[in-house]
């Protein structure tokens, strides 16, 4: 077995991700991090939000999202429907 860098190992992982069709993306600052994940909510929730007439999160509903992440919701207030109207 052979030792490679961290930064090796990095650009490998990379290039073998790319290759199997995943983008790349900078995160440069914390809001690209919201957007970047924002965007992939909503990739991943297309069925669901096009069931509620809509192709994204409101910023309302996102930031519900991020404190039901960051801090949590009781079992009994979180309904289980992240696309519901508000």
């Amino acid at each position: 077995m052979s030792i490679q860098s961290e930064a090796a190992l990095e650009a490998g992982l990379i290039a073998t991700l790319k290759q199997m069709d995943y983008e790349y993306v900078q995160i440069a600052e914390e809001d690209n991090l919201y957007a970047n994940f924002k965007s992939q909510l909503e990739i991943h929730n297309r069925k669901r939000l096009e069931e509620h007439g809509r192709t994204e999160f409101t910023t309302e509903k996102f930031g519900k999202i991020l404190i039901y992440l960051e801090e949590g919701l009781s079992a009994n207030s979180y309904s289980g429907d992240i696309c519901r109207a508000s």
